[in-house]
């Protein structure tokens, strides 16, 4: 468990561009050899992407929420209304 962990930590720094040259170099020749790490940096990389993609969608959705409430106030909506006319 605990190697697994620590190949998951290994994995995400090369993803997040966290290695030396030197690092990455010896990362990518152990990812052409293993094809097996290859295969988890890909699933990684999607993972990273998915939640990449949830964080967004919490922000557009706190966002969307404030927008609600600002409509509510009669100044706001007002003010907005004159901007876009």
């Amino acid at each position: 468990m605990r190697s697994t962990l620590l190949e998951v930590q290994e994995i995400d720094r090369y993803l997040l561009g966290e290695m030396s040259a030197e690092e990455k170099a010896v990362f990518q020749a152990r990812m052409l050899i293993a094809p097996v790490l290859n295969t988890k940096v890909r699933h990684q990389r999607i993972v990273h992407k998915i939640v990449k993609w949830f964080g967004r969608e919490e922000q557009r959705k706190k966002l969307e929420t404030l927008y609600t409430s600002l409509l509510r106030d009669d100044k706001f909506k007002q003010e907005i209304e004159i901007i876009f006319k």
